[in-house]
């Protein structure tokens, strides 16, 4: 039990720290721990089994010469010390007649198999959620990450989204009295693009073309983030992640799908999974953060890869010291 929980927690940490959601991280861990247990349960009731024989816990009349036999210890089938006869068929006898199938047919039956059936079966259905297949007529979402955010020991410079007069910074460039501060966001879309291509090339795949759908879905949901201050892949009407997403696929004609992430506006910030820190300001540090964040996050690693995308579109918003940034691929 020590030795299934210990590493069942692990699991669940490493699959959590890495941008899955709670949900999907206990799940993992359930089955994980019974898998753990079943395995150390069923070594050691082999192992028994396999040293002792069944001499008064099982016995039976030979089918050939009618004699009655027992296992006895270090054989590993049931079989007749007079005739000779094994039981089983012969090249199935060791699925199904010798001590370690037997032992793990009694190890897995039982009330504990439905705890893990159900778990596996719930977090098949969480990466269903997260990638489903074109062929369904729905479309990948990939989970957001939090973790990408700069650690609270992180140096934070804070850049103000509003002037002094109380006005709204334009989303397309926004500055600050200080220009060395400053983040123009189509700039940073574009390099976003770029960075993408040069991530899939190197990994053998094609390149994207920037397109006007993907590009608007990306751009809208980015304001919908900033200026209604939450951070999900739904909608700020209420509408779903797989509903956005399927309205995405009837325009694109194909399956879609989207990665988000948000930042503090700071010159100093950590690159999820590195301890690299860099300058956000910059708008090719910007894309270089994003990306590699992106990469070394799986959910949104699997969307980077990607085989399927043909199109993508980027959406850069600046709001509350925030930046909020949205890739659409389709």
């Amino acid at each position: 039990m020590a030795i299934a929980l210990v590493t069942a927690l692990g699991v669940a940490s490493y699959f959590y720290t890495r941008g899955r959601t709670l949900i999907i991280a206990v799940f993992v861990a359930l089955v994980v721990y019974f898998t753990v247990r079943w395995l150390i349960a069923w070594m050691y009731r082999t192992r028994y089994w396999y040293h002792r024989g069944t001499k008064g816990h099982y016995s039976k009349s030979c089918p050939n010469c009618g004699q009655y036999i027992y296992r006895r210890k270090r054989d590993w089938i049931l079989q007749c010390g007079r005739c000779g006869w094994t039981a089983g068929w012969p090249g199935l006898r060791w699925v199904t007649h010798s001590v370690p199938a037997r032992q793990l047919r009694r190890t897995v039956i039982g009330p504990q198999l439905i705890i893990v059936v159900l778990a596996v079966s719930a977090l098949a259905v969480s990466f269903a959620v997260v990638d489903l297949g074109p062929n369904q007529g729905a479309t990948g979402v990939s989970l957001p990450n939090e973790n990408v955010l700069a650690s609270s020991e992180t140096k934070i410079t804070r850049h103000p989204s509003e002037t002094t007069d109380g006005s709204s910074i334009s989303s397309s460039a926004t500055t600050t009295a200080d220009s060395k501060y400053s983040i123009d966001t189509e700039l940073a879309e574009q390099l976003i693009i770029e960075r993408t291509n040069t991530v899939r090339k190197s990994h053998g795949l094609s390149t994207l073309s920037e397109g006007e759908i993907p590009t608007r879905f990306a751009e809208q949901h980015s304001q919908d983030m900033g200026e209604y201050a939450f951070y999900a892949h739904s909608g700020p009407n209420g509408t779903s992640p797989m509903e956005r997403m399927e309205g995405l696929a009837t325009k694109c004609n194909g399956p879609g799908s989207e990665n988000i992430h948000r930042a503090p506006l700071a010159s100093s910030v950590r690159i999820y999974g590195t301890n690299e820190v860099v300058n956000i300001y910059s708008e090719s540090q910007l894309a270089e953060y994003v990306i590699r964040g992106w990469m070394n996050s799986p959910g949104h690693r699997e969307n980077m890869l990607d085989e399927r995308w043909s199109k993508t579109g980027v959406g850069v918003y600046v709001a509350n010291d925030t930046v909020y940034i949205t890739i659409v691929f389709c």
